[in-house]
């Protein structure tokens, strides 16, 4: 397994952690869910610090850090991402207008709120089309690690 596609894997199991603990956030109120946030931001930035380690270590002496394919890999997932990302921000742009009206106001602190959905979404699409692109790219179908 590839740098690329160990740190694709990294990233759907940060995010997929990342989504329980916000589901048990959800769950608590008041003094006990700042506790909960706090522990689960240092928990998703241990997380990825400890990623940096996982990725910089070579499974062997011999295996090459990209090739041709990876770089073609990378370039399409970031296009995927890319297009994900406009996408996500013309809907989240026109939705208040709608459910709020012209009429109404919301609170500014959603604003950093929809733009971190927006980041956690594209990096779920990006580690997922890496994902998918390598599960495709193998003789007949099957897997290539």
């Amino acid at each position: 397994m590839n740098r690329v596609k160990k740190a694709a894997w990294l990233g759907l199991t940060i995010s997929t952690l990342l989504l329980a603990v916000l589901a048990v956030m959800s769950t608590y109120v008041g003094r006990q869910l700042r506790v909960l946030q706090l522990f689960g931001v240092l928990a998703v930035l241990g997380l990825t610090g400890l990623s940096f380690i996982i990725l910089r270590r070579k499974q062997s002496q011999t295996e090459v850090d990209s090739d041709e394919r990876d770089k073609l890999i990378i370039r399409k997932a970031f296009v995927a991402t890319y297009f994900s990302l406009w996408c996500l921000l013309v809907v989240v742009c026109l939705i208040p207008q709608f459910v709020i009206g012209q009429e109404h106001q919301m609170p500014v602190g959603l604003l950093p709120l929809m733009l971190l959905g927006i980041m956690f979404i594209c990096n779920v699409v990006y580690c997922f089309a890496v994902l998918v692109q390598y599960g495709w790219g193998g003789k007949g179908g099957e897997e290539t690690d």
